[in-house]
């Protein structure tokens, strides 16, 4: 998360978006001021740690005081954002893999056809990062994960800056989800994601 207050605008690290990779090519860019708030990131300079969240929505800014609710609509806002799909895949793996509980096709056919919100398995919905208590704010550009490099090349140069574009390592799904998943897990994922993926297709036509 990095609220610009020289160039005012915030950039919102959506979870599972390429927002790790976002938040260090803006963070490099030269753009910044002393006077900015940032989160640490994996890849920043160890020395530059600290207790900020980083995947703080501008609900969360506002109540723990680093932007007033008066002051909101002062900023642009910048999010990285991905397929409700890819993004539930990822979070799902990841956090397997995290926790060190074993992914298996019988798990997660199981998961998906269980009475569990699946978009409540991501915690918030990505279009929630820029609602501010009361509405969604409209001053957003939506930087999809499968064109980050030209768009934070946009974004960065309108500020003056320069982009350093990165090489996003693809996340391997295992041979099971390969080899596993048919049509129907599909269609039960895209119906169980229908109103998020239909916001999703909205919000990434903010750029």
């Amino acid at each position: 998360m990095i609220i610009s207050r020289k160039n005012k605008f915030i950039f919102l690290r959506v979870s599972k978006t390429g927002s790790t990779t976002a938040h260090n090519m803006i963070y490099n860019s030269g753009i910044l001021g002393v006077e900015d708030v940032i989160s640490w990131s994996r890849g920043m300079p160890e020395g530059t740690k600290n207790d900020i969240n980083k995947h703080f929505a501008v609900d969360d800014l506002i109540s723990v005081g680093l932007i007033c609710k008066e002051s909101v609509k002062d900023y642009s806002y910048i999010i990285t954002v991905r397929h409700p799909v890819e993004r539930f895949l990822s979070s799902y793996f990841y956090k397997s893999k995290f926790t060190g509980s074993a992914t298996t096709l019988e798990h997660f056919k199981k998961l998906i056809r269980s009475k569990v919100d699946l978009p409540s398995y991501m915690g918030r919905k990505q279009s929630d990062y820029f609602y501010d208590g009361s509405e969604k704010l409209q001053n957003v550009t939506a930087i999809d994960l499968s064109n980050i490099n030209k768009g934070l090349d946009f974004v960065i140069k309108k500020y003056g800056g320069v982009t350093k574009h990165v090489h996003l390592n693809k996340q391997d799904k295992p041979d099971w989800y390969k080899k596993g998943v048919d049509a129907e897990d599909m269609h039960i994922l895209d119906v169980s994601f229908a109103e998020e993926i239909l916001e999703y297709n909205t919000v990434r036509g903010l750029i």
